[in-house]
């Protein structure tokens, strides 16, 4: 993923050992692993209730119009939406919720009332509000998806500039969901912003938003209530002090170098969760 958002990497020049040529060589394999599991449900029969199967089989029985480069490409982004975003996501929030010791009792009190200990059912995902606005604030504070590309495909007039087609036009979910103007206190963590806050889908964008709105977002959504759920009732979180958290983006958002912790049972011990960190990640996050 990294290799694919490379300004050198994207120098057209396809030669052993250039870094065009290692993307190159990646996109094949991640192709060939995605024809191979598509080939594997047709010779089943598409009979599964897997995502995948259920695409394959509305397009084979002529009930979707698209292409097979769009099947596999759409494929894909299932795949990826299904591992590295909803990864980096999840590691925010268990981060965010390791700040703040408040919030990780109050979650913990909810989700030991309603599920006893269980993973939650699907009914029960979207039922269960403090779940639900950690969730929602995590991605507005620290939303993996940090970049937007589109491409202009008919002539447009965007604050007062005239686009024609074909012009390429990147905006920042990120910058959206700071912008003070929208919302109070926009850097600081605060999930009961959501008991009122209602902005519009142009305001609140994890996923983008339209018709090229992320494939995944209701299988993330989903996922990542699910887990956060489970692995908050089993397990407390520590972050170790003086941690330097710096930002590598990419196609998303996660901490460079990944972030080491000490994964203890649950003990509601709450206030040995959070730790003084230091790096980029504190001029992205008010923790004061």
């Amino acid at each position: 993923m990294h290799l694919a958002f490379s300004p050198i990497a994207r120098v057209p020049i396809n030669l052993p050992g250039t870094p065009y040529h290692r993307l190159v060589e990646l996109s094949a394999r991640a192709e060939a692993t995605v024809l191979r599991e598509i080939a594997n449900r047709r010779g089943q029969g598409s009979q599964g209730d897997d995502v995948l199967s259920m695409m394959i089989r509305a397009i084979d029985e002529g009930n979707v119009d698209i292409s097979h480069n769009h099947l596999v490409g759409n494929a894909f982004t299932l795949f990826l939406a299904g591992h590295d975003v909803p990864a980096n996501a999840l590691g925010f929030i268990l981060l965010l919720l390791a700040q703040h010791p408040s919030v990780a009792a109050a979650l913990l009190d909810e989700l030991d009332a309603a599920l006893g200990g269980e993973a939650p059912s699907y009914d029960q995902v979207f039922k269960l509000p403090m779940l639900d606005r950690v969730v929602k604030e995590s991605l507005r504070v620290l939303s993996p998806a940090v970049i937007i590309w589109r491409r202009i495909t008919s002539p447009v007039t965007l604050g007062g500039y005239e686009l024609p087609v074909g012009t390429e036009v990147i905006l920042s979910p990120y910058m959206t969901h700071v912008d003070p103007a929208i919302y109070l206190e926009p850097k600081r963590f605060l999930p009961e912003r959501w008991q009122e806050a209602k902005p519009s889908p142009f305001e609140y964008l994890p996923y983008s938003y339209g018709a090229r709105k992320c494939l995944g977002a209701a299988f993330a959504e989903v996922m990542l209530r699910a887990i956060t759920a489970m692995i908050v009732q089993r397990f407390r979180l520590e972050l170790i002090a003086g941690t330097k958290v710096d930002l590598a983006v990419t196609m998303t958002m996660k901490p460079k170098g990944g972030l080491p912790v000490v994964v203890r049972r649950q003990d509601r011990e709450f206030n040995r969760s959070r730790a003084e960190l230091r790096g980029f990640l504190r001029r992205m996050v008010d923790f004061d």
